[in-house]
């Protein structure tokens, strides 16, 4: 509502604001028409000076051609005192606004217009419009007076009468009207303002004299251009505002002497007089406006000039830039404070030096080569130099020379506008250097690099990033990251995770599987964070590490802990079933011997056996997968083996398997079990033949093969060096992925129930282990499977033992102490009884201390130790040092049923020391007690840490 009234009130304004310009053009017209009858310089119908035109053209061009009504109403007005008759009233009015708004039309044509007329087109440009104007009116106006209302019967005369009259009207009227109403005049300083009375004072003056008095004909028109002077004075020293103030005031003295008979133009009553008095007026105000815009534009072209070369001095002088000119000959004539500050002196002491005064020789040269470049080309060039400076120190600039022409005749001066970039081209270097490192840091990184721009396109791809894609950097840059490098079902979630960074969250430890160069998916540990530009994103900056062998071996790490933990449990559970086993196979025995042929309970004990047997096989076996067999490892030619169960293997392949061995005939030696590695090939044949129920091929390869540290580095547990590598392959059924995932693990088959127990290749394992190799299994579903197990080589000559005379049991009888220590009571009371049925002296003691005390307090000396390895509070191995240290002839048999002892890990056994296994039999141990007794043992071989190992070795000869 507010609005609506300001706006009502404002336009209310300007329609009053309208109707009082109106009302003032009407007045005006009507005041300059009535003074026609106090210049009485009238033609029939018409006036040789018709001040309303002034008034007419003023009023449209200071308040706008809308107001025109009161060039109408004005006109109406002076043509109803005049009593004019109703065709005047009509055609009157209507010619005086044309010929106004006809001169505002062609003023406003030409552009903007001065109200000062301070330039000589705006002069020229009025004069013409009130001259085109008048004569456009004068036509219309003497065709009225003529031919419509007969008051001139001669056209030529009333058509020289409208045109006189209208363009001295607007010539000598509306200029004073223009400058004095439509500018701002003002003469600063009491100088000037009195300086101008004094002119107005000596125009008053003039007119009094030249038009105040009777002249002769002979000096009319000299007197009459007395006035010249004053327009010229006031031209100069006034500009417009002058000029009209005294063609004003000389006008009036004109028309109102000449209307009285006096001055130069006495008689103007007459025709022609009156045409000299227009002309004299016209003239003078023609000659008087245009000579002011001369004056006032030369004033305001050296007040811009004496501004622009203010200015350009101002900014010279406080630019940073550096400016100098000089002669062709490389003087100096001009330098800003910039320029000087360079060599630490004032400007003016260093004009009139050259280049070779002020700076280094190499320095000076550059400059004065560009300077003739300049000259020769005669026109500008643009050049980047460095060089020495004044302090010595490398300097870069930039510069803009050009020709500076002073006049035709002289020779030009040399301009140059320069700029230091020394700061800028020195952190251009850094930079540079800085992104060089950044590069090097980047390509040279181990870690894969990726930028993602803002737009999802790859802005940055390391040779890392190359590699682990199969993409060269140049296809890389410019694509879409997620397209190119991550798989479609990963998308979305990578997707996710762009926007969390977008958004300040950074994103770490993030694992993806991604496509690689080799096609395989591979696992990707990436980090991820924002860049920024300032306040703005800049894209995502992508760190990541494939980190797929690091997965397989953390595979292979888990299933050797998997297997480990799975043989302790087996070997736990083995070595209690052996000290069963001993006792059951033992009293067994016995029994046999205690009951006479033919009884019925003699099947019944061969039964007891069997089955005892068949389960001490059985622990054998988990003992072997445990690693906690006891081995008798011995430096063997491999081959040997080989050829020793070939036959063996082929009667139990059959004839429908075909196998073929391949030895290489320079192969290394190892150091292995001989009778454990014949039951690791028997067991991988047996395999192979199950694997090709049609029948098949087997082939066994023997070579030497060094595995590097590459190698190494790939496999879990894996020890660089020479190996021998025995590998069987057969053309069976092959597994899949998941059968070898678990293939080693005991009681794992894929065989029907019935069939297999599981643990033929969990032995292979252990065995391999055992003794310090590694087992590695490729197959394929459809194609075969082959087995790869690498032996540590040995640079030992190959052992041959001598197996020892068999004697029968019933033979074998002793007198001597034996000193016997098993915890287990089973066997125990088991051992000491099947020693004292062959003659033996036996001390008996259940642990390791107790066993110390007997010999301490024994009356005869004890001549073999028979004692377990594991047991309680004092081993097997620490009694028997202790009682070597003060009876060194002590012979020492160690019963065991696993490995799992330092003694039989780490250390060799003395010559005095022999191994018998669990479960034994009472024939076995009275044979080992008696074999120790009656002959010497050469040391026993520790055995062999364990050991893994993997598939693609380097081989050499």
């Amino acid at each position: 509502m507010g609005a609506t009234l300001v706006g009502s009130e404002s336009s209310n304004d300007r329609r009053v604001r309208w109707l009082a310009d109106i009302v003032i053009i009407a007045v005006l017209y009507v005041v300059g028409a009535r003074l026609r009858l106090v210049f009485p310089f009238n033609a029939p119908g018409a006036s040789w000076v018709w001040l309303p035109s002034g008034v007419a053209l003023a009023g449209l061009l200071l308040v706008g051609r809308n107001r025109w009504p009161g060039i109408v109403l004005g006109a109406l007005a002076n043509a109803s005192l005049d009593s004019r008759p109703l065709i005047a009233l009509i055609v009157g009015p209507a010619y005086a606004a044309g010929e106004a708004l006809l001169a505002t039309w062609i003023i406003a044509r030409g552009g903007r217009f001065d109200f000062g007329l301070g330039t000589v087109r705006d002069v020229l440009r009025f004069c013409f419009a009130a001259v085109i104007a008048a004569g456009a009116t004068a036509t219309v106006g003497a065709l009225n007076l003529t031919y419509l209302q007969h008051i001139n019967p001669d056209y030529g005369l009333a058509w020289a009468t409208f045109f006189a009259g209208d363009v001295l009207g607007m010539m000598a009227l509306a200029p004073a009207l223009l400058v004095w109403g439509g500018t701002r005049v003002s003469f600063g300083g009491t100088w000037r303002r009195f300086e101008f009375g004094l002119l107005l004072t000596a125009s008053f003056a003039v007119g009094v004299l030249v038009f105040g008095q009777r002249w002769p004909t002979s000096v009319v028109l000299p007197i009459a251009y007395l006035s010249f002077p004053l327009m010229v004075w006031s031209a100069f020293r006034f500009g417009q505002a002058g000029v009209t103030a005294v063609t004003a005031l000389l006008g009036t003295f004109a028309l109102a002497g000449s209307a009285a008979g006096l001055g130069p133009f006495a008689n103007a009553l007459n025709r022609g007089e009156a045409v000299l008095v227009a002309g004299f007026m016209n003239v003078i105000s023609i000659t008087a406006l245009t000579l002011a815009a001369v004056v006032q534009e030369r004033a305001s072209a050296q007040s811009r000039h004496r501004a622009t070369e203010a200015r350009f001095r101002a900014f010279m002088q406080f630019s940073p830039a550096i400016a100098f000119m000089k002669t062709a000959d490389g003087r100096y004539v001009f330098g800003n404070d910039a320029w000087a500050r360079q060599f630490g002196d004032e400007a003016q002491d260093l004009f009139g030096r050259t280049d070779a005064d002020l700076w280094p020789k190499e320095t000076a040269g550059h400059f004065r080569e560009s300077d003739k470049q300049t000259l020769a080309r005669r026109g500008p060039i643009e050049i980047t130099e460095s060089g020495p400076g004044p302090d010595g120190l490398t300097h870069w600039w930039t510069t803009l020379k050009f020709l500076v022409e002073e006049s035709p005749s002289a020779l030009p001066l040399v301009g140059g506008i320069t700029i230091d970039i020394t700061p800028r081209m020195r952190a251009e270097e850094a930079l540079r250097a800085s992104e060089d490192r950044y590069r090097s840091l980047v390509e040279l990184a181990g870690s894969v690099i990726a930028v993602v721009g803002p737009d999802g396109r790859i802005v940055e791809f390391n040779r890392a990033a190359e590699s682990f894609f199969g993409l060269t950097r140049e296809d890389a840059l410019g694509h879409n990251f997620l397209s190119l490098c991550v798989p479609e079902d990963q998308r979305s979630q990578v997707l996710r995770d762009f926007a969390r960074i977008r958004g300040g969250e950074a994103v770490r430890e993030r694992e993806s599987v991604l496509p690689a160069a080799d096609g395989t998916r591979r696992s990707f540990l990436w980090n991820a964070t924002r860049l920024l530009d300032g306040t703005r994103s800049a894209g995502i900056l992508i760190i990541g590490q494939d980190i797929s062998e690091l997965r397989r071996l953390e595979t292979q790490l888990l299933l050797s802990q998997r297997m480990e933990g799975i043989g302790r449990l087996a070997g736990g559970i083995a070595h209690d079933f052996n000290n069963l086993l001993t006792a059951i196979l033992g009293h067994a025995e016995m029994a046999r011997t205690d009951v006479a042929e033919g009884d019925p309970a003699q099947s019944n004990i061969a039964e007891i056996t069997r089955a005892a047997q068949r389960a001490a096989d059985l622990t054998r076996q988990l003992l072997a997968f445990a690693r906690r067999q006891i081995i008798e490892p011995k430096i063997v030619d491999l081959n040997s083996l080989v050829l020793n169960v070939d036959k063996m293997l082929r009667r139990l392949l059959g004839e429908d398997v075909e196998l073929v061995t391949v030895p290489d005939p320079s192969l290394w030696r190892v150091r292995i079990d001989p009778g454990q590695f014949e039951q690791v090939l028997v067991n991988l044949a047996v395999n192979a033949r199950d694997a090709m129920p049609v029948g098949g091929r087997l082939l066994i390869e023997t070579s030497n093969v060094f595995l590097d540290a590459d190698f190494a580095r790939h496999h879990a547990t894996v020890q660089p060096g020479p190996h021998v590598l025995l590998s069987v392959t057969d053309t069976g059924t092959g597994m899949d992925q998941e059968v070898l995932a678990h293939i080693f693990e005991p009681f794992f088959t894929t065989k029907e129930v019935g069939k297999g127990t599981g643990l033929g290749l969990a032995t292979c394992y252990g065995i391999v282990k055992q003794n310090r190799g590694s087992i590695w299994v490729y197959s394929e579903k459809g194609i075969g499977t082959t087995f790869k197990i690498y032996l540590p080589r040995a640079e030992a000559p190959v052992e041959t033992v001598e197996a020892p005379a068999y004697r029968p049991v019933s033979e074998v009888h002793g007198t001597e102490t034996v000193l016997l220590v098993e915890d287990e009571t089973l066997v125990r009371d088991l051992a000491a009884d099947a020693l004292r049925r062959h003659g033996y002296q036996v001390l008996a003691a259940p642990s390791g201390p107790e066993a110390l005390q007997i010999a301490e307090q024994a009356v005869h000396p004890f001549a073999v130790l028979v004692t377990d390895v594991v047991m309680p509070q004092m081993g097997g191995q620490q009694l028997a040092e202790e009682l070597l240290a003060t009876r060194p002839d002590l012979k020492v048999l160690f019963i065991s049923g696993y490995t799992d002892s330092s003694l039989l890990r780490e250390s060799s056994l003395g010559s005095s020391m022999t191994l018998l296994q669990k479960p034994f039999t009472p024939a076995q141990l009275v044979q080992k007690v008696r074999e120790m007794l009656d002959t010497h043992h050469g040391p026993a071989q520790p055995s062999l840490p364990l050991t893994s190992e993997s598939d693609q070795p380097v081989r050499r000869p």
